[in-house]
């Protein structure tokens, strides 16, 4: 939440109880599960998916964007199209997104799909970026869109070109990656 008097977002971290509940969801779910036994590769584990669920939601199912997003990752209609027909074949339909683990499942494919496919093929150099620039990377397609972050992009690794509300994305996400308890608007 944001805290008018001191002027900071305020966010807290999830509980172990929420990540042990997410954890068998991201292993069900997890695309790289099935060629990676564990998350030693991957930027996208439990804890990384909770607080997305934490910063898009505040972990509501039935939140609902300003821009028609729906249910703990905040989902978009197309995106939750494009996910769900990766995950299984077929796009489902877009009211299936207020059920936790369907959300949870299109998120995280989203989230995969821009880790190990879109963002390596679209940004040269991806696999020699540091992991805090892959994940901001990572962090800012998902809030602003795979298309809309590369158009942003423009070949500038530290996000320079990004809009505030992009920004202000990634550095909530990174409060809580990196256990602060309070970011700048």
């Amino acid at each position: 939440y944001y805290s008018e008097e001191s002027m900071t977002w305020e966010v807290k971290r999830p509980s172990l109880e929420a990540v042990k509940i997410l954890d068998p969801v991201v292993e069900e779910t997890s695309l790289k599960s099935k060629a990676v036994k564990n998350y030693s590769d991957s930027i996208i584990d439990p804890s990384f998916i909770s607080y997305i669920i934490q910063i898009e939601s505040s972990g509501n199912p039935k939140a609902v964007g300003s821009s028609g997003e729906r249910g703990l990752m905040q989902i978009m209609r197309n995106t939750w199209h494009d996910s769900t027909t990766r995950i299984y074949g077929i796009p489902i339909s877009f009211d299936k997104a207020f059920k936790p683990k369907e959300n949870i499942k299109a998120g995280i494919a989203q989230l995969e799909w821009l880790e190990q496919s879109y963002l390596p093929q679209n940004i040269s150099n991806w696999e020699n970026l540091s992991e805090k620039t892959r994940r901001d990377s990572i962090i800012a397609a998902y809030n602003i869109g795979a298309f809309g972050f590369l158009k942003n992009y423009q070949g500038n690794p530290y996000h320079k070109n990004l809009p505030q509300i992009t920004k202000n994305y990634i550095s909530k996400v990174n409060a809580l990656v990196y256990g602060k308890k309070q970011v700048a608007p």
